[in-house]
Parts: structure tokens; sequence; C-alpha cells
């Protein structure tokens, strides 16, 4: 069995948040070594970056996740998809 459009979000929401979690503890450690850590203090500086990034990656990866669309269609519906377009593009060469 598939798994449902729910399962799916869940899915990009969880792979989203760990690469930007990841992205984060770089990213927020390469600013603190360049500025500093500012008047919050090293760890509650890079909390916010890890957090922030996990967040917008996440809420991406499960948007993207739910709008993917070809994903359940079977292989003869995309192969005639692609002659469809195929043709429509040799008939627009005929034409010009």
């Amino acid at each position: 069995m598939e798994p449902s459009r729910i399962e799916r979000v869940k899915r990009g929401a969880i792979m989203g948040g760990t690469v930007g979690l990841c992205l984060g503890l770089v990213l927020g450690t390469w600013t603190i070594f360049k500025h500093g850590p500012g008047s919050r203090g090293y760890i509650n500086t890079l909390s916010q970056f890890m957090a922030t990034s996990a967040g917008s990656f996440a809420l991406f990866m499960s948007i993207g996740s739910f709008i993917r669309r070809f994903a359940n269609l079977p292989a003869e519906v995309l192969e005639r998809q692609k002659w469809d377009h195929k043709m429509v593009g040799i008939i627009k060469d005929q034409d010009s």
C-alpha cells in the first residue's frame, strides 16, 4: 500500500527538518566565528539559527511533498503523456 498524502507531508517535514538542522549548525557556527555570538550568547544564537533553518526547510519540503504530482501514475500513463508531448512538438515544428 502506498503512503497517504499526510504521511508524505510528514516524511517531507522530517527530511527538511533534518537537513535544516544540519545546515543551521554549519551556518550558525560559521556566523558565530565570523561575527561573534552577540548579546544572547553562543548557545542561544546557534539554537536560533538551527531552529529557523529547520523550520523553513521542513515547511518547504512538506509543501513540496504534498503537491508532487506524478508519483502515483502508472508507467503507461507517463509514457503516453511523454509521447503526446513529443507529438505536439512535432506538429509545432511542422507548422513553422
